[in-house]
């Protein structure tokens, strides 16, 4: 197990986040709590439904020879409710869209809104996990949409051990459920997976990569948990979901002991590396290809080497380089919107912000850094007016001298520090005002460091900060907020989140505390996607879909900031409304 040093939940091994209090954990080493000798033994359970009196009654029912279909709405297992067919040849197999049978409180699967992940409670009864283990966003209490695989066959003794496990990774669909019943005479096996969309034929080079990098780090995860493919992966065994390849076919997979997972390990690399120059090249050799970058022709030559990969951290890595290299050498520019209104409901602004970029070119290539801060005071009159304009002051002060300092230094910077050290300067300098005047001011605070293709995320309170692409709109942030706890631990639906009257309680805020904990985040852009930074104004008054839509449909990132304004001011306008938009674009 793995303890929290904040809140000494134990943890599984594997977890990178607290599942009680979402606080980040050491990268573990030892084997996982479930170990394989602990499961129960790989049977399937088998109910007869011919002879379930609460069922059919006594009775013996028609023998059919084949595994006809079962109507819309069948129970299956007690605790699956078909919602749909999906697939049946009519004879030996078919599939169905199901979902579990309950409310929210007495669900034992929790789908993590952000990267996927299931979480399943091993026994029902247990609390459910708040906070994702594999990202660390806050978990919501819904029916996950699930998928039910019926076959005349038996199930592989290594998948009913995998679905015991209990696994839980971003890049994981395990099966959550195995059992077997007896209908109109014939015996059906059935699989619950989560749902995943096949690989898409045609992907973009880095694109392939980064989804490469995921799958080879869940199988770092896999082994801890004594799963391997030995070897046998294929395209089959990976899907898409939540815009991310994951291991979603376990067919092939096997339970290893500790003496042979090293040789699977080596074997489940090289089949991967494989699988990427496929799709890549569409070749089902490895031969090195003209039409690759020289460092991913040896990448592959390196995987299939005597010396090889010796774990997915490594293999992902090096395929993580290869994408950041090839993107640090395209020439970035920037265009930057910027927009804040007092509302139509508020006499008063408490909102601020700040931007400021500078120019660098690196071996002749434009490539911008730039620090943008949103901070909405709180506390009224002469006080989160202060708060906020306190934050904004500090950084005018203070990000001018780092930049330049940073300018002239040659090697790389590390922004989340950075990012930590300064948020909470700023907190010092609020707390320090607050308790001079004795009052009850604060602040939240949203704010991104952008060097080149690379952004570095911070949030204190409930200020926001959202990813906008091609992909659509995807919120980077989590609220420290009441309401964001409560749908946390499904006491509320996100939707009933807006309209709660306890909507604007934040359990975290700038200057309440002489020093404050930060969120940090850190993506990998590319050229066209955006970084949207806001003030609750906004949000609250517009929901994502609308936000998407309106930047979308707008002519630059000064364009939509106007627009998003005036949109939130057209539904209420009941709170300050601030936004910065800032678009990474290639500079031609």
């Amino acid at each position: 197990m793995i303890e929290c040093p904040k809140c000494q939940q134990e943890n599984n091994e594997g977890a990178k986040f607290c599942t009680r209090c979402g606080a980040r954990l050491d990268e573990p080493q030892a084997r996982p709590t479930r170990r394989l000798e602990d499961l129960p033994a790989p049977t399937v359970p088998v109910k007869n439904l011919e002879t379930d009196p609460a069922r059919h009654g006594t009775k013996p029912l028609p023998q059919p020879a084949a595994l006809e279909p079962r109507p819309n709405h069948a129970i299956f297992g007690d605790r699956f409710l078909s919602t749909g067919l999906l697939y049946s040849d009519n004879q030996s197999s078919a599939a169905y869209q199901v979902e579990e049978i309950g409310s929210s409180t007495k669900l034992l699967l929790r789908q993590c809104p952000a990267c996927g992940a299931v979480h399943s409670r091993w026994e029902e009864g247990a609390e459910p996990d708040r906070f994702c283990s594999s990202c660390g966003t806050q978990m919501e209490s819904s029916k996950v949409l699930l998928q039910l695989f019926e076959s005349a066959d038996p199930l592989p003794d290594s998948v009913v051990q995998i679905a015991q496990m209990g696994l839980v990774h971003a890049n994981v669909r395990a099966p959550v459920a195995t059992f077997s019943e007896i209908l109109a005479g014939v015996n059906r096996y059935c699989l619950v997976t989560p749902p995943a969309d096949p690989v898409p034929q045609a992907m973009e080079q880095n694109q392939a990569i980064r989804w490469t990098a995921g799958l080879a780090r869940a199988l770092d995860y896999l082994y801890r948990n004594q799963v391997s493919f030995n070897g046998q992966a294929d395209a089959a065994s990976i899907g898409l979901s939540n815009n991310r390849l994951v291991w979603t076919n376990f067919r092939n997979a096997v339970i290893l002991e500790n003496d042979d997972l090293e040789q699977g390990r080596i074997d489940d690399l090289k089949s991967l590396v494989s699988l990427l120059h496929q799709w890549l090249t569409g070749s089902t050799t490895t031969d090195a290809d003209p039409d690759l970058p020289a460092p991913l022709n040896r990448l592959v030559d390196k995987a299939f080497g005597p010396e090889g990969f010796r774990s997915g951290r490594e293999l992902a890595s090096a395929l993580e380089t290869i994408v950041n290299d090839s993107l640090s050498a395209l020439p970035i520019d920037y265009n930057i919107g910027k927009r804040t209104h007092t509302g139509i409901v508020r006499d008063l602004n408490e909102d601020a912000m700040y931007a400021i970029e500078t120019a660098r070119v690196v071996q002749s290539h434009p490539q911008p850094l730039g620090i943008f801060v949103v901070a909405d005071g709180m506390g009224g009159h002469s006080a989160g007016e202060v708060a906020s304009g306190t934050i904004i002051s500090y950084f005018a002060q203070r990000a001018p001298q780092d930049l330049a300092t940073i300018q002239a230094q040659t090697g790389g910077m590390n922004w989340s520090d950075w990012l930590k050290e300064t948020v909470n300067g700023a907190n010092k300098a609020v707390y320090d005002l607050r308790t001079a005047a004795g009052t009850d001011m604060g602040s939240t605070l949203v704010m991104a460091v952008m060097d080149g293709l690379r952004a570095y995320l911070a949030n204190v309170g409930d200020s926001r900060a959202y990813l906008v692409n091609h992909q659509g709109i995807q919120r980077i942030t989590t609220d420290h907020s009441l309401v964001e706890r409560l749908i946390a631990t499904g006491q509320i639906r996100r939707e009933e989140g807006r309209t709660h009257p306890q909507r604007n309680v934040v359990y975290r805020t700038i200057g309440d505390k002489e020093k404050v904990d930060v969120d940090v985040f850190t993506l990998t852009l590319e050229p066209g996607d955006k970084i949207l930074l806001c003030s609750d104004g906004l949000w609250e008054m517009l929901e994502d879909e609308t936000t998407l839509q309106i930047i979308r449909k707008s002519s630059n990132p000064q364009a939509a900031c106007e627009k998003l304004v005036a949109a939130a001011n057209t539904a209420g306008g009941e709170d300050n409304i601030t936004a910065i938009l800032v678009e990474a674009v290639r500079a031609d």
